[in-house]
C-alpha cells in the first residue's frame, strides 16, 4: 500500500460513538487524578495545595 493510499484510508474515528462522561464518572476520574497527584507530591501537588489555600482564605476572609 502506498503512502497516499494509507492517507486516503486513514480515519480519525477510533471509537464507535462519542465518548460520554457522566457527572458521576467525571467526579470519579477527577478524584483519582487528584489522589495520584497527592501521592506523587510533585509540582502539580504543590500547585493544587496553593490553590486550595487561596480558595479557603478567600471564602473565609474576615474583616478586622
Amino acid at each position: 500500500m502506498s503512502m497516499q493510499e494509507m492517507i486516503d484510508k486513514f480515519d480519525m474515528k477510533f471509537t464507535r460513538g462519542n465518548a460520554i462522561v457522566t457527572d458521576g464518572k467525571l467526579s470519579f476520574l477527577q478524584k483519582q487524578h487528584k489522589i495520584a497527584k497527592i501521592e506523587e507530591q510533585g509540582e502539580d501537588f504543590h500547585r493544587m495545595v496553593d490553590e486550595l489555600v487561596q480558595a479557603v482564605k478567600g471564602a473565609y476572609r474576615t474583616e478586622e
